[in-house]
């Protein structure tokens, strides 16, 4: 049995496992198939309660959601130590950079979300709560690449270009370079990646 990752093109989140992916040679060895979070998908459910995506059938058949929980599980299926050192103070720097690059890309998701909400339900107080948080964990992102390798490409690497790329793609006025040279660069030479470029999201896709 082959793993089996649920995906959609413009999911941050999904962006960053396929990433992992093909980062630790695995891709072709993976089926990847659509799974729409917003509608019935009996199959996306099945394999995540929370029918979220993205979510993982791993060839032993345990269903993973949260893409945390499937680049560990890639970066095991990868021999371990690959995206995360297996222990001491770098693994957790790297989950660390992981943690305030998803929390951008969350915060960023529902940020997006509430702001489309029609007149009378929509939350310009979460809205602008959202927003705050967004622009914290990218100046904290400017703090972590100081120091970073230039070939980095482990799960914090990966983890912070996909909330850059996110940045461009959905808030293509936010303007975040403006102040934050050090991961305009990063995001710069981590973007012309072959990964990075196979994954471009796009907008024929369900949200």
């Amino acid at each position: 049995m082959r793993p089996k990752l649920y995906h959609s093109p413009m999911s941050p989140f999904v962006r960053k496992t396929m990433v992992a992916a093909i980062e630790t040679g695995q891709l072709d060895d993976i089926d990847v198939v659509t799974g729409d979070p917003h509608g019935l998908d009996v199959n996306l459910r099945r394999a995540n309660a929370i029918s979220k995506i993205p979510a993982l059938t791993t060839d032993d058949g345990v269903d993973l959601p949260e893409s945390d929980l499937i680049c560990l599980y890639l970066d095991e299926r990868a021999g371990g130590g690959v995206l995360v050192p297996p222990s001491g103070p770098e693994r957790w720097r790297v989950l660390r950079r992981e943690a305030l690059a998803d929390g951008f890309m969350e915060a960023a998701v529902h940020c997006r979300a509430e702001a489309a909400r029609p007149e009378g339900a929509r939350s310009q107080a979460d809205v602008d709560k959202l927003a705050g948080r967004m622009v914290r964990c990218l100046d904290a992102l400017e703090a972590e690449v100081a120091g970073l390798p230039a070939d980095c490409a482990d799960l914090g690497a990966i983890a912070m270009a996909c909330a850059c790329g996110y940045a461009d793609f959905r808030y293509p006025n936010l303007g975040w370079r403006n102040t934050r040279p050090r991961l305009a660069a990063f995001y710069e030479a981590f973007a012309a990646r072959p990964s990075m470029q196979a994954t471009l999201p796009y907008d024929e896709a369900p949200t």
